[in-house]
């Protein structure tokens, strides 16, 4: 995976699924991590692809580091 941002904890979106599919309506209260260049995934139990409109809510959101 390229770009890859650790989502912590979330609000705005009751699903990981509904994140996926249309972001989250409160960005600011959400904990998301730096985005990194590459991930490896070894294990997985879901993927989920974003739309547009959730990888832009999604990176509206702050970097959250403490």
């Amino acid at each position: 995976m390229n770009n890859a941002i650790r989502l912590w904890y979330w609000d705005g979106a009751f699903t990981l699924s509904a994140l996926a599919q249309v972001g989250t309506s409160k960005p600011q209260e959400c904990k998301f991590a730096i985005p990194v260049d590459e991930l490896e995934i070894t294990e997985a139990i879901e993927v989920l692809k974003c739309t547009d409109a959730a990888e832009k809510s999604i990176k509206e959101a702050r970097i959250w580091t403490t």
